[in-house]
């Protein structure tokens, strides 16, 4: 499992209501005439290693940009600021297959969509941090 994947379980866990591949969509989000306009989507951003100890052991840092698109203002706003809560909280976040280390939230004003469908979109961006026994 990929920490992409792992963080999507843990969305999907999270947000009431969230199902992948229905309002929750990974890379991308296919467009409006397939899905609602509410929806979730992840882009991870790649990670690298920060340390690596003398027994192969790594610090590993991971980014996720996690957008959230509607057409109300402040649902959006509510949502992502719901979520970006549900993240931050000291030691809440441990995802399937990874042990998490730190983690860091990076929070956007709410924007509005480069589309003429007249949406608002969120954006979140989340480093995570894990250790890697080897």
């Amino acid at each position: 499992m990929t920490i992409l994947d792992s963080f999507a379980n843990y969305m999907v866990d999270t947000i009431d209501e969230l199902t992948l591949g229905q309002n929750l969509f990974l890379g991308e989000v296919p467009n409006s005439k397939k899905v609602e306009d509410k929806v979730w989507w992840i882009v991870d951003s790649g990670g690298g290693i920060l340390t690596k100890t003398f027994t192969g052991s790594s610090i590993k840092q991971y980014t996720m940009n996690v957008y959230y698109r509607g057409r109300d203002y402040k649902t959006v706003k509510d949502g992502m600021y719901a979520f970006e809560e549900a993240v931050s909280c000291s030691g809440c976040v441990q995802l399937e297959g990874f042990q998490t280390v730190e983690l860091e939230v990076i929070s956007f004003p709410v924007d509005q969509d480069l589309d003429s469908e007249d949406r608002k979109i969120g954006l979140l961006q989340i480093n995570i941090k894990t250790y890697k026994e080897c």
